[in-house]
């Protein structure tokens, strides 16, 4: 009798604050060796999507047998790594917009030891990529009324949006040339990953 993998999630925060929702996918890794490998894993890149507060696989999976413990690894967005030990991944430039800000969060958890019979497999995720606030507030020359009247923009300069990601460690590396990103206004500050 083959037993099915299961997973529950739970996460610090997402980029919207309201945690996972319907429709978020998820990448998951599985091995049964003393670390993840690039490929060739027991599971590789599997998408579980959050359907109702229950992660669905998008095929089932199963465990090698009833006793043996797995590590889990997964990461959000879902995307499409080559090589699990060095995923690229870019935020975006403009972040401007809800989902383009929400787009260039990653999160990225791991379980060492699951053994099957234990129920779902408990991941707890986390931001691996830094979120930068910034609060405008009117200064010397400025007062509050001519402040909330001035149109306002914000840019966030010499910053690198690429990354190479170690889903084994959670681990990042900034790559490329740095560049501009224009951040998420949230009606209360300017927020960017």
């Amino acid at each position: 009798e083959k037993l099915p993998i299961q997973l529950s999630l739970s996460l610090q925060t997402k980029a919207t604050d309201a945690g996972y929702e319907n429709g978020d996918k998820i990448g998951v890794y599985v091995s049964y060796e003393a670390a993840l490998a690039a490929n060739g894993n027991y599971v590789d890149n599997k998408g579980f999507t959050m359907t109702n507060g229950v992660w669905t696989p998008d095929e089932d999976i199963y465990w090698a047998d009833k006793t043996s413990a797995a590590d889990f690894y997964c990461y959000y967005p879902y995307g499409t790594p080559v090589d699990a030990t060095a995923y690229n991944f870019s935020v975006k430039s403009d972040q401007s917009t809800l989902a383009s800000y929400s787009a260039s969060d990653f999160l990225w958890g791991r379980k060492v030891g699951a053994k099957p019979g234990e129920g779902a497999v408990a991941i707890r995720t986390a931001h691996i990529m830094s979120n930068l606030l910034v609060y405008l507030e009117p200064g010397e020359g400025f007062t509050a009324q001519e402040f909330a009247a001035a149109e306002k923009t914000v840019r966030i300069g010499n910053v690198k949006n690429n990354a190479v990601v170690n889903l084994a460690t959670g681990g990042v590396t900034a790559t490329g040339d740095a560049s501009a990103i224009t951040p998420y206004w949230t009606g209360e500050c300017y927020r960017a990953v």
